[in-house]
């Protein structure tokens, strides 16, 4: 088994390059974008790409399907409330990507003195409607904006953030995060999570095998069920899943 660990308290994230939104970078040279549009922000491809992604993070559902991943909401839960004493009571937070606004509630709960809930798209307005919904409205502040852009009224304690994708960093949100530590992170501040571990091992898809089977026989079937002979299909279809590692 390997190891890949990503030290986020040591990862450096600074200039303007760093303000740019990473999946408009990312994907700039698919779309033919030039590098020089894509930082001025000139160019209209760049602009759909960003109003895309942070769109996307206004679905309702996805954020459910977030909040009900239990381990990992409990998991920010138990942080904030076993570290409140020292890490949050009476501190300033700033929580990058807020979404609905439940680890800005969780840090409130906790004690938090301010909390600044930060969100690019309109799941913003939600969270302060929820905010508001459970008697917050007085230590949580709601910020609509891109996490680079936003300007906060002073300098904040603690980062938390679910900034985690598939494979760890999927989502490219990571250098957001980042940006709002070297810009508004006091020296000595904490940040939740400030180090993230990834374990990879190989290992045998057992779904992948039984789709395999299934594909094959899909094409062998037709023969019976429409009287034509598709069976030449059927190994090339089972060959898509044996010319590679699957991830």
């Amino acid at each position: 088994m390997s190891e890949i660990e990503a030290a986020v308290a040591a990862a450096p994230c600074t200039g303007a390059e760093a303000a740019q939104p990473q999946t408009k970078k990312r994907r700039a040279s698919e779309n033919g974008i030039s590098i020089a549009d894509l930082k001025n922000g000139t160019d209209d491809k760049a602009r759909v790409i960003d109003e895309s992604y942070f769109a996307s993070y206004s679905d309702i559902e996805l954020h459910r399907t977030m909040i009900e991943d239990s381990v990992r909401t409990n998991a920010y839960q138990q942080a904030i409330f076993q570290n409140m004493e020292n890490d949050v009571r009476g501190k300033v937070v700033a929580d990058v990507g807020c979404g609905t606004g439940i680890l800005s509630m969780f840090c409130a709960q906790a004690g938090a003195k301010k909390v600044y809930a930060i969100d690019a798209s309109k799941i913003a307005l939600h969270a302060k409607q929820l905010i508001e919904a459970n008697g917050y409205k007085d230590v949580i502040t709601v910020l609509q904006g891109k996490a680079e852009e936003v300007d906060l009224p002073e300098k904040v304690d603690i980062i938390v953030s679910e900034w985690m994708g598939y494979m760890m960093l999927y989502e490219t949100m990571l250098p957001s995060v980042l940006y709002v530590r070297d810009k508004w992170l006091k020296p000595g501040g904490k940040m939740y999570p400030e180090r993230a571990v990834l374990y990879m091992a190989l290992g045998e898809a057992q779904w992948i095998t039984k789709y395999e089977e299934g594909t094959y026989d899909f094409w062998i079937s037709l023969n019976h069920v429409y009287n034509l002979d598709m069976s030449l299909l059927a190994d090339h279809a089972v060959a898509r899943y044996k010319g590679g590692d699957q991830v």
